[in-house]
């Protein structure tokens, strides 16, 4: 049922962003071609009759990435270079658990023509209890601090596998986890943002739960509890 309701005001699905004051985009066309390389040195393989194993390696993996919008192709007109580097690896600390972080550093260089906010660096953001991939940032807004200069991102997971609730009977027969996670971000805009988390993984068998908490320039902006599988 479809029904006027008097006074109901609605607002443009536009998204907010504290670099650009105005999102609004109309039509533009626009061709983009993109690479990306990993390596990770040390890398050990073992080759059998059945097929190919990685071995591993003590290294992190570097990857390298870029974005080209090619103009004047087809009637394109829109001119940008995208570039980002980075690192991710996951550590075995034995009875302490392990890590994994990953981290990309990159920004916008040259000429650009014809940009819109579509074409600007966006970061994974979450703003429900919800959460699709515990390694990206939680309480961030979707669009907040989407960029067209440089920027810098970090993630960090430590799963302690048991190492403090093992020593708690009952939450020793219960087989939960804890968890701890630090995600950064700066931009021109955003300055320092941090987000901790603390939480428990393998509720239920499946679930985790964490609770976060976000800093910019050293001053709480929020809180939020957030779960999923894990």
């Amino acid at each position: 049922l479809i029904r006027n309701v008097p006074g109901r005001a609605f607002t443009p699905n536009q998204p907010v962003s504290d670099e650009l004051a105005d999102t609004g985009f109309g039509r533009s066309r626009v061709l983009t071609v993109g690479l990306s390389a990993d390596y990770r040195p040390g890398q050990r393989y073992i080759t059998r009759p059945d097929g190919k194993f990685n071995l591993g390696s003590k290294w992190p993996t570097f990857n390298v990435q870029g974005r080209l919008a090619v103009p004047h192709v087809l009637g394109t007109d829109v001119r940008y270079l995208l570039l980002q580097a980075g690192v991710n690896q996951r550590i075995d600390l034995g009875l302490l658990g392990t890590s994994s972080y990953r981290m990309n550093v990159g920004g916008f260089v040259g000429k650009q023509e014809g940009m819109t906010f579509i074409d600007y660096r966006h970061f994974s953001g979450n703003q429900t209890i919800l959460a699709g991939n515990f390694s990206n940032f939680q309480l961030l807004d979707y669009y907040r601090f989407s960029t067209n200069n440089t920027y810098l991102e970090a993630h960090y997971d430590h799963h302690f596998n048991g190492f403090f609730f093992d020593r708690v009977p009952l939450l020793r027969k219960l087989k939960w986890q804890e968890v701890a996670s630090f995600n950064y971000l700066t931009t021109t805009q955003a300055g320092h943002y941090v987000e901790l988390g603390a939480g428990i993984e393998h509720v239920f068998k499946l679930l985790r739960v964490d609770f976060y908490t976000a800093l910019q320039a050293g001053q709480r902006t929020g809180t939020g509890v957030r779960a999923g599988f894990g």
